[in-house]
């Protein structure tokens, strides 16, 4: 978990100390700010760090950068030097730029001892990829443990690698919840085959006679399930399970052990698309009900007689935001990663700006990742500062 992130002199401009932790353990954090303070900017900087993409660090002025993760620290400083400015000239050129980056061993418990150094690099801006890679080599296996999310405020579009011919490679954008929906195809059919080649396995259990009370509850709560796989068409029928027979108790009951045993691997799966389905739900789109398919993903269907399949990409801009928004958090982004969120307000009406947080709460406990977001809108977290960091704020405090 980034716990916190010191920025020395950014833009030459502003100086923060941002404590992504919160007293009641929630792990979300909104940085607000008056546009042109850095919110987007230490945004991308988290990440950039996190996909070892240096360069991209290079480009953004600033003297140090100090990630806490508990036990790591990694300090990043910058050098950037200028050329000599011509007599004519009041601008000055940048002449090279270049990062001391520095991985720490935290020694938190130890009085008056220093951090244990693991790793030293030097990064000089134009180095080729292969000279980066050749440095910092104990770093970068840290961070590929430290999974991260990027969704930013340009993110109705998704960028696309088509391959013209055997050599070429041409990057195009697609209409993002076209792309989604089709992603999600190829998920339910994953977890449909899933199911359906778990249910052939039989559990290795021994053969147990429950009685009728304890056989009829757990038989209730597989049809359950079995209704809700039907409803997503993840399996084609449902069939009816038996009646409690106390002569055959014991064979009853292992055939409801292969269908938990098959329910199990789905479960987790099960547990975020009635997430998703209750997000969008609660959400009231207009005039319009989600429907959701291995066949076409999720799709839309408008409330009127002749019951017509809408195309995605004619949703409105707020419904494709949220959607893209609550489908990547839930199925694109790792388990246990670190999600950045920028302006996630954005074609919001109030009533979805307030209801965000308690969405928010719900996904976050549900994929055990941690959420850093950039926001306008203290409606996005219900005006409870304390799970806030306010750039404007830190930047008018006197050190």
């Amino acid at each position: 978990m980034l716990r916190s992130l010191k920025v020395e002199s950014l833009f030459g401009l502003y100086s923060y100390n941002l404590d992504f932790t919160n007293q009641d353990e929630t792990a979300i954090k909104f940085l607000t700010g008056p546009n042109g303070y850095g919110k987007t900017t230490v945004l991308s900087l988290i990440y950039s760090l996190y996909t070892c993409d240096f360069n991209a660090m290079m480009q953004v002025p600033f003297n140090a950068l100090i990630f806490n993760f508990g036990e790591q620290i990694v300090k990043v400083r910058q050098n950037r030097i200028y050329a000599e400015q011509e007599d004519d000239s009041d601008e000055e050129h940048l002449k090279s730029v270049g990062l001391e980056i520095i991985f720490l061993k935290s020694q938190p418990t130890i009085t008056d001892s220093e951090d244990e150094i693991i790793e030293q690099i030097l990064l000089n801006k134009g180095e080729n990829n292969s000279s980066q890679e050749a440095n910092g080599q104990n770093l970068r296996l840290y961070l590929q443990s430290l999974p991260c999310y990027y969704i930013k405020d340009q993110r109705l579009l998704h960028k696309k690698t088509v391959l013209e011919s055997s050599s070429n490679e041409e990057a195009t954008s697609v209409s993002a919840v076209c792309d989604n929906a089709d992603n999600f195809c190829h998920i339910l059919r994953e977890q449909a085959n899933l199911f359906a080649e778990s249910n052939q396995v039989l559990p290795a259990t021994k053969l147990t006679a429950p009685d009728e009370a304890s056989y009829n509850e757990r038989k209730k709560t597989i049809q359950h399930l079995l209704e809700k796989l039907h409803q997503y068409e993840l399996i084609q029928e449902v069939f009816p399970l038996y009646d409690y027979n106390s002569e055959n108790a014991a064979p009853l009951n292992l055939y409801l052990d292969a269908l938990s045993h098959a329910i199990e691997k789905v479960r987790p799966f099960l547990q975020k698309l009635d997430t998703f389905v209750g997000i969008i739900e609660r959400s009231q789109f207009a005039n319009k009900h989600l429907e959701i398919s291995p066949r076409y993903g999720f799709r839309f269907i408008a409330d009127d007689s002749d019951h017509t399949i809408l195309s995605l990409s004619d949703l409105s801009s707020g419904e494709q935001h949220i959607l893209i928004q609550t489908y990547e958090l839930l199925f694109k982004a790792e388990h246990s990663s670190l999600v950045l969120m920028d302006e996630p307000e954005i074609s919001y009406h109030l009533a979805w700006q307030v209801d965000f947080l308690r969405n928010m709460k719900e996904i976050v406990k549900l994929r055990g990742i941690q959420c850093t977001i950039g926001t306008h809108s203290p409606q996005m977290f219900n005006s409870d500062w304390k799970l806030s960091v306010d750039l404007y704020t830190q930047s008018t405090q006197k050190a």
